[in-house]
């Protein structure tokens, strides 16, 4: 902008604002989503913060982005306070997700809505869901995403295979290249797909009780060490649903 260049401005600023003919700021976070949320800031402005190399659209702005994604899920008369500050992209996720499970009405769609998040989620190439057949602990193959997957259905999976046992622990990701066996026995279920690069273990609970694995892999790269916080968030809230589902209906069977 020809208004103010950002080597102007000090680098302990948080937003700056134009018009293109005069330059508001420092604004701080609260304020300037208030301003937004009351209507007195036009979303066509031009805003700044340091380290952007530009100014940008107030609009595309993702802490305006999620102001006006909040002013929508929430009663028409909602302000955001002078703390309020916007989700990060991973809880804004995590929240579809969320909503997207609660539409579950049996235990097999929440294991297939759950699957369909997480890979949306991690960007995930492929993927299978493996659920308890009751005998001895071993699982079998219910669901699969991917070129190549659909023979794998009916499969059984005994109670050992590293993988699952891997699972039974909590939500993680692990490197192929790594080599390690739990990497090796899902690679070798979900390789099918070639360029698999990393696997992701997804254990769905209902009480102490195991509902369902998911395997998940991604090709091109591995999946990122933080991928394993959300799966164990989003697999928490599919635990969270079977529970309150469980609680309003005690006597309904489960598929």
């Amino acid at each position: 902008m020809d208004a103010l260049s950002t080597d102007q401005i000090p680098l302990h600023a948080d937003w700056y604002m134009t018009d293109g003919a005069s330059v508001v700021g420092p604004i701080d976070t609260g304020v300037l989503m208030r301003a937004i949320a009351i209507g007195h800031v036009d979303e066509s402005s031009l805003v700044w913060r340091h380290p952007w190399p530009e100014w940008r659209r107030m609009g595309s702005v993702r802490e305006v982005q999620a102001l006006r994604r909040a002013q929508s899920s929430n009663a028409p008369s909602w302000m955001p306070s002078g703390s309020w500050a916007p989700p990060s992209p991973a809880a804004w996720q995590l929240a579809k997700a969320a909503a997207r499970i609660a539409t579950a009405c049996d235990e097999r769609e929440l294991v297939t809505l759950t699957m369909q998040a997480a890979m949306d989620h991690v960007r995930a190439s492929v993927a299978l869901a493996h659920r308890p057949q009751g005998a001895f602990g071993a699982l079998e193959t219910r669901a699969a995403v991917g070129p190549g997957l659909l023979a794998s259905l009916g499969a059984e999976i005994g109670p050992r295979d590293p993988a699952i046992m891997a699972a039974r622990t909590g939500a993680k990701v692990l490197d192929v290249a790594e080599g390690s066996r739990a990497a090796g026995a899902a690679f070798d279920r979900l390789g099918i797909a070639s360029g698999l690069r990393g696997v992701a273990l997804v254990p769905i609970y209902s009480g102490t009780g195991l509902v369902a694995v998911l395997e998940l892999g991604k090709r091109g790269q591995p999946f990122r060490k933080s991928d394993s916080e959300w799966l164990h968030a989003v697999a928490r809230k599919a635990s969270a649903r079977l529970a309150r589902k469980r609680r309003a209906h005690p006597s309904a069977p489960l598929a």
